[in-house]
């Protein structure tokens, strides 16, 4: 593929509308030129599809599709189906990007002869300070394998938004079936761990060219009763699919760390939690023997959670001044 390959950016849309030209023009002002913006207004309640209709009025490397709400996973899968580019990005639409992003991952792709090409990235508080994620300019090329355990163990951006994958390893997924539509939340590690599975090599550089802009009352801070089941399911679900690879002890581990985690936002929470709980103790019980390649601190909670309960409650609830 050469320098005028396609880039297509889907872009799942749903009640941004006062940030929406925003991402649009930033996405519009990418270096790369070769570029189709495919934008999925999924039912937004708001006037977030007419000021799509308004933009690909103006623009004719936007296309838009209208459909009836559906989740954003469904909202991205539309859009990879309607996708015509050589590769595939996606940009969520209240937030922006650098304008060399695209132009230095496809770079970067094609010169490492790479699968997917991905990069750091920065959040940007409501206050107005920023936090980079990591900026430290490094480089490197990894195989499935090594990505793969960079992905679980959370050494890299989970986020399906500052990458770039060959259009044939999203058609393998795409045609795969093997994601869950009903996922709320942890939907793009999902996504991402299939993505990287059908991927044989990857380059990253941690130059921070995706922009997230935190907001109040995004979704990035969920009820804790409807993201626990997904955050437990998603960890299983990559942990069961790796079962048999080079990745299941990573993918064990990761399943363990989720678990430690929800066990430490439930506790204190009252009987609406009761099946929360019960499913933070099943996955505690089915990872015990992955506590090694857990960090020290955890190890050590893990150890008090499971001997001495009452006791790791009450430093925890000492801890945060309970």
């Amino acid at each position: 593929m050469g320098k005028n390959s396609i880039v297509s950016i889907i872009i799942p849309v749903y009640n941004v509308a006062p940030y929406l030209p925003r991402c649009l023009d930033s996405v519009l002002a990418q270096t790369y030129a070769s570029i189709e913006v495919v934008c999925v207004d999924d039912g937004s309640p708001d006037e977030a599809g007419a000021i799509l209709d308004d933009y690909a009025k103006k623009d004719v490397r936007i296309k838009v599709i209208h459909k009836e709400n559906a989740g954003v996973s469904a909202a991205r899968l539309d859009g990879v189906k309607a996708a015509t580019g050589d590769y595939i990005g996606f940009v969520d639409g209240d937030d922006e990007i650098e304008p060399d992003m695209y132009e230095r991952l496809i770079h970067n792709l094609q010169k490492a002869d790479a699968d997917i090409s991905h990069c750091g990235h920065v959040v940007i508080y409501p206050d107005g300070h920023n936090e980079f994620f990591y900026g430290t300019k490094k480089k490197i090329s990894q195989n499935k394998t090594d990505a793969l355990k960079d992905l679980l163990l959370g050494n890299f951006e989970p986020g399906l938004c500052n990458k770039l994958y060959k259009r044939t390893v999203v058609e393998r997924f795409y045609h795969s079936g093997k994601m869950n539509q009903s996922i709320k939340f942890h939907e793009d590690l999902l996504m991402n761990y299939y993505l990287f599975r059908e991927a044989e090599t990857s380059v990253f550089e941690d130059v921070c060219l995706y922009r997230y802009m935190k907001r109040e009352g995004s979704a990035s801070a969920p009820d804790l009763h409807i993201e626990t089941p997904d955050a437990l399911s998603v960890s299983r679900q990559m942990y069961e699919d790796s079962i048999g690879t080079p990745e299941e002890r990573a993918a064990k581990t990761a399943y363990l760390s989720t678990a430690l985690h929800q066990y430490n936002n439930l506790l204190g929470k009252g009987d609406d939690y009761t099946a929360e709980k019960q499913m933070v103790k099943e996955a505690l019980d089915m990872t015990r023997d992955a506590a090694a390649g857990l960090g020290k601190k955890q190890r050590i909670f893990l150890k008090l959670i499971r001997h001495t309960p009452h006791l790791y409650r009450l430093i925890f609830r000492v801890a945060k001044g309970r």
